[in-house]
């Protein structure tokens, strides 16, 4: 998919571009997995994502909107108009417990309101690598108030001119994150036809899983057990939904047999005409690799998560996949 999804047209560039390049730069110079800025909305103490970088906004979608009186860090950095500095999922859990319960990856994140004059426009955050506590990301911290001040500066300027350009009331724009280093991690793919229970995989999907391409030519439960022998049943019905032309809204998280955490994304192929029954189906499978011993749980870097769905990111910044 190249250029911008429908709708794309509804933001104001010069306000998009100021957001993207301010979350882009936050990723790299907060070494973050993911940066996001929060504007305020024509509705009344509501804030809404903007932009997000480095994760496909599916996964962000609980977040979208937040009131500015709930107690989450993004509202509390907005309303207080104070930095919110989480070093790590335990203190996110003590401070935040209903945000940080939601969370699909335990990281440290920062939040720091985007203030012009005496204005606040919204919250610029960052979702970043744990740390110990909070002086072990000093640096970081002042790189993104740095930032965060600059993005304030220069709304002010568009606000001066139109105090509408500075608001939000669309989904966000999601961009990828800048490239500083290879994603850790492999994918593949596969198409399943359900009328012949045909599994057609592709070279990269044998080379992830270890198994020639033609053994995983067969009935789809020989797939679902080579992709995820611990989540089979739940892979089959998924892909069942999505051959009945209901494929899951977000990625699944399924486990291998040694412990590694994969990511499945699964979308229905048309056919032209539609053909009558069950549609045929395809999907991508991404793996970031073995769990180390001791680790009680396998974890996945937000940055390579955003490989395994490397169709949201072609062509310039789209609306969020799947939003309404």
């Amino acid at each position: 998919m190249t250029g911008s999804a429908p709708g794309a047209d509804r933001a104001p560039e010069g306000l998009a571009g100021l957001l993207i390049d301010a979350s882009t730069e936050a990723v790299r110079t907060a070494d973050g997995h993911v940066a996001g800025v929060y504007l305020r909305s024509g509705g009344a103490g509501l804030l809404r994502l903007a932009v997000l970088a480095g994760l496909p906004g599916p996964l962000f979608k609980p977040w979208w909107r937040l009131h500015v009186d709930r107690p989450f860090p993004v509202a509390d950095a907005y309303r207080l108009g104070t930095e919110v500095v989480l070093p790590n999922a335990t203190e996110a859990m003590r401070r935040y417990p209903q945000f940080a319960a939601g969370l699909p990856f335990p990281f440290g994140s920062l939040y720091v309101p985007v203030v012009g004059g005496d204005r606040t426009f919204g919250v610029l955050t960052v979702l970043r690598p744990s740390a110990a506590d909070a002086t072990e990301i000093g640096t970081a911290r002042e790189q993104v108030a740095d930032l965060a001040g600059r993005l304030g500066a220069r709304l002010l300027r568009l606000a001066r001119a139109d105090p509408a350009a500075v608001t939000w009331d669309d989904e966000p724009l999601c961009v990828p994150p800048p490239v500083t280093r290879a994603a850790a991690g492999r994918s593949g793919g596969f198409g399943w036809d359900p009328v012949t229970d045909t599994v057609t995989a592709d070279a990269r999907l044998a080379a992830l899983l270890g198994t020639p391409a033609a053994r995983l030519s067969g009935p789809v439960a020989a797939l679902a057990d080579a992709v995820a022998p611990g989540d089979t049943a739940r892979m089959l019905a998924a892909l069942r939904d999505t051959a009945a032309g209901r494929p899951p809204p977000l990625p699944l998280y399924v486990r291998a047999g040694d412990g590694t955490l994969r990511l499945l994304e699964l979308r229905t192929t048309a056919t032209a005409p539609p053909a009558p029954g069950p549609g045929r189906c395809s999907g991508w499978s991404w793996s970031r690799g073995p769990v180390r011993r001791g680790t009680r749980r396998p974890t996945c870097c937000p940055r390579a998560c955003s490989a395994s769905t490397g169709s949201v990111w072609s062509g310039t910044p789209t609306r969020a996949p799947g939003s309404s």
